[in-house]
Order: C-alpha cells, then structure tokens, then sequence
C-alpha cells in the first residue's frame, strides 16, 4: 500500500471505513484523532497507534483511539522508560458498519 500523506501514516481503507494508523511517538494518545482529522481532513473511525507499551482504547468524538500493545513486551527500551507489559498484538474485526470487536493476543 502506498502512504500518499506520510512515510510514517497509514491511511486504509477497511470495509468501506477510513482507519489510520501511526508508530505513535510524534503523537498524544488524547490528541491523535483530532490531529490527524483535521491535518489529513479525513473522519476515520479508528486511529491505530504503537509506541506506549501498553494496552489501550478510547473513544474520542466517535473515533477510536486504539494502543497495541508492545510485540516484545518488555524490552530495554521499556524498562528505561519503566514501562512493563506483556507481550501482545490486536486483531480488529470490521463489518460495513464499523469495527465490531476487538482481539487481544498474548504471545
């Protein structure tokens, strides 16, 4: 898939719905919906995010905000920021109506 806006955005099309997806570290977990929105002048219903080691979600203005979890749980990198967390990823499930549920995978 082409990045058309950024090398560092995601901007998909998932069963009709715009999702974005970021590495997170030049973004506000509160901010990221609102931000992206108004720079890319796209209403997504899900904003995908990294970078906070943790396992997170939160509905800001109709869009969810979704942390994955670490894929190596706590590394280095974690532990210097002190930031523990059991090594995850996330499954979204889409129908033409949004997002349906959400997976969390230990690994």
């Amino acid at each position: 898939m082409n990045n058309t806006y950024d090398d560092e955005m995601i901007v998909a099309d998932v069963a009709g719905h715009t999702v974005l997806a970021v590495h997170g570290h030049k973004d506000r977990v509160s901010e990221v919906a609102q931000n992206l929105t108004v720079m890319l002048k796209l209403f997504p219903v899900v904003v995908c995010m990294g970078h906070y080691h943790h396992n997170w979600e939160k509905e800001f203005n109709g869009i969810d905000v979704i942390v994955n979890p670490s894929l190596s749980g706590t590394d280095e990198y974690a532990r210097d920021i002190r930031k523990v967390s059991k090594p995850a990823q996330k499954m979204l499930i889409f129908d033409e109506t949004g997002q349906i549920c959400t997976y969390k995978i230990l690994l």
